[in-house]
């Protein structure tokens, strides 16, 4: 039985790591905030509350539990959010990341000073931080498939906050020895995801325009469009937590891109999501809404994965169908 400690434990793709790791009975603790919905925790997990910015918390909860291993998925990830409140997304993101880095770091020094040479074991976890494709922003067409050995170029205050936490971490892993993964993951979704990414913002807009017809509606229903020439490469967020369990199994540190297979554009799934709704095209209006475009949009990225498909069998138990399918009937209980 391993030991993992997440932080954020009630997040959208924490709450689906959990479950998986409760599924191949490991022990799990997760770290929450004491104002935080915890709609998604599931309670078969011990918890402690937890502040990233508060190093004191940190130690306390990482000395408690010595966990085998941190999966560190605790951030401010909402992009919009970050160009009105950088400061907090830059305290959550790189300081919160660099506070569990030193928290590690603290206990393994005192107990190196207490016990020096004859200590016989050195705690010394696998550190798992949960960088983004963010970290790589806006790459030219003619430059891809990112690689890992791509260099960071991020195009937003969420983007810098998780390119600071990325290096930290190669800093740490090469200053103090430490094991550290870092992954740089790709689009993903699927049930859960609450923040209004582009398919859930569609996902809702469907389910809501279904309601309406259902409850009588009778004039055209206007859903409202951003870039939908954007391409993205997509992933199951229960496959992509599968990811991260099998490198942690496999004790892997370094850098990883990890994404799916599937790349569709932003309007492409609007249409899929159309086509499995109970909805009749002739009765909806799309209309433009600046306030869904970005000033500077990333318009493609595809990904090279090749380094963990050498590593680490990837499984794919979602296709992209299902895993609108799934999103879509979570978006209808919700409304």
């Amino acid at each position: 039985m391993t030991k993992i400690l997440i932080t954020g434990g009630a997040g959208f793709v924490a709450s689906h790591l959990v479950d998986y790791c409760l599924e191949q009975g490991d022990e799990v603790v997760g770290t929450i905030r004491w104002n935080e919905d915890l709609s998604r925790l599931n309670k078969n997990i011990k918890v402690e509350y937890c502040e990233l910015t508060d190093l004191s918390s940190l130690i306390r909860c990482i000395n408690k539990h010595r966990p085998d291993v941190i999966s560190h998925l605790a951030a401010q990830s909402w992009v919009p959010y970050s160009f009105d409140n950088p400061i907090y997304t830059m305290e959550a993101n790189a300081i919160g990341t660099l506070n569990v880095l030193e928290a590690v770091r603290i206990i393994q020094d005192i107990e190196n000073k207490t016990w020096g040479n004859n200590k016989y074991y050195k705690y010394n976890p696998l550190i798992h931080i949960c960088s983004s494709s963010e970290f790589y922003g806006k790459v030219p067409k003619e430059k891809q498939p990112i690689t890992e050995l791509h260099s960071a170029s991020p195009m937003n205050p969420y983007g810098v906050g998780k390119v600071g936490g990325d290096l930290l971490g190669q800093l740490y892993e090469k200053y103090y020895d430490m094991r550290i993964l870092i992954t740089r993951m790709f689009t993903h979704t699927g049930p859960r995801r609450t923040m209004m990414s582009a398919e859930c913002f569609y996902a809702k807009s469907i389910a809501e325009a279904e309601k309406y017809y259902k409850n009588g509606g009778n004039i055209d229903y206007i859903i409202k469009v951003g870039n939908m020439e954007s391409i993205r490469t997509w992933r199951d967020v229960r496959d992509a937590v599968t990811d991260y369990y099998k490198l942690f199994k496999e004790g892997k540190t370094g850098i990883y891109n990890i994404s799916g297979d599937t790349q569709k554009s932003i309007q492409e799934v609007l249409d899929y999501l159309l086509s499995i709704s109970k909805l009749d095209r002739r009765f909806l209006q799309f209309e433009t809404n600046t306030n869904l475009l970005r000033k500077v949009d990333v318009d493609i990225q595809t990904t090279d994965i090749s380094k963990f498909k050498r590593e680490i069998e990837q499984s794919t138990r979602y296709t992209f169908e299902e895993t609108m399918e799934d999103l879509l009937n979570f978006w209808r209980e919700r409304v």
